[in-house]
């Protein structure tokens, strides 16, 4: 079944993907991108179809956090409750896992690359407002 978190990896992976999509989302947006056209993932009905072609690179960071958490002991079964067949978090240890995540995604270094890469990006679909955004992605190997 899509999106049913049978386990407590499941959950926690979709929690951190989650907050990735986010912060990727908001960066996308703020240097001007339209977050619906993507290159891999076509246009459908309010799909975040850029976000979802960038992502992929970077979720690695949500795979090694988890592992990094499994390792350490971080991972507390207590804090998870089944309801529906599905498992959830815990709310006073909600906390406790995305700080986890946001920490991770906020250090990693790829971040400072991908940030550099929308600078020049961007500075080049502002020189070249008649260059479709699809082609910049391409030259730049994304």
């Amino acid at each position: 079944e899509p999106r049913c978190r049978q386990d407590i990896n499941n959950l926690l992976l979709d929690i951190g993907y989650t907050y990735l999509f986010n912060f990727i989302e908001g960066m996308l947006c703020i240097y001007g991108f339209d977050i619906y056209c993507g290159i891999y993932h076509t246009f459908f009905y309010q799909r975040k179809s850029l976000v979802c072609d960038i992502i992929e690179p970077f979720r690695c960071i949500i795979d090694r956090r988890l592992r990094k958490a499994h390792n350490l002991g971080q991972i507390n079964e207590n804090d998870f409750f089944i309801q529906h067949h599905q498992y959830q978090l815990e709310w006073k240890s909600q906390q406790k896992y995305i700080r986890l995540f946001v920490k991770d995604i906020l250090e990693e270094k790829e971040m400072e690359v991908l940030q550099q890469i929308f600078d020049g990006l961007s500075s080049l679909a502002t020189k070249l407002p008649a260059i479709d955004m699809k082609a910049i992605f391409i030259i730049a190997g994304l």
